[in-house]
């Protein structure tokens, strides 16, 4: 995985992935996250780089995304701490 935060880039392409990011409407089932803790990890990785605007649990706001992002589980229901 590369340093930059682009439209597009919602986690780890690999198989096995059981939770997405939703944007708006969209879940970007196309990269995820294999576990809540892997999806930490890569939160933190970004925001080191990118930096938050806010966060709110699995809800996040990237200053680099012009919406914020939802973590969902393969049926789009919000993934709670």
């Amino acid at each position: 995985m590369n340093d930059t935060l682009n439209i597009g880039d919602y986690g780890y392409f690999q198989k096995g992935n059981r939770y997405f990011f939703k944007d708006g409407s969209k879940i970007h089932s196309n990269m995820g996250f294999k576990s809540k803790k892997e999806c930490e990890e890569w939160i933190s990785l970004k925001s080191k780089s990118h930096g938050f605007d806010w966060r709110v649990g699995f809800t996040i706001k990237f200053r680099s995304l012009p919406r914020s992002l939802t973590l969902v589980d393969k049926k789009g229901t919000e993934v709670k701490v």
